[in-house]
């Protein structure tokens, strides 16, 4: 059974939500998508060892400890809808 994942904000939400930079929204953004740190590596074209030192400091300002934290509290960010 396919498992289908939530929409992630969009980077500039991200980045505003936890003090990110644009870099680093980037990165956080690609992972809560379900990229690795080598997919996002190659498409964005910066080294392993740069996505993985911005990928540290997005940890360290959201306080967590693994990507798959970070993808699940990315994954809960739903926009607010109003239909008024």
């Amino acid at each position: 059974m396919p498992v289908k994942l939530r929409m992630i904000p969009p980077a500039i939400i991200i980045q505003g939500l936890f003090d990110l930079t644009a870099a680093e929204a980037k990165v956080a953004r690609a992972i809560g998508q379900g990229s690795t740190v080598e997919e996002y590596s190659s498409s964005a074209g910066v080294s392993v060892a740069t996505v993985r030192a911005q990928l540290r400091s997005v940890f360290e300002k959201t306080g967590l400890k693994r990507q798959v934290e970070l993808a699940s509290l990315l994954q809960g960010l739903q926009p607010n809808v109003s239909s008024d």
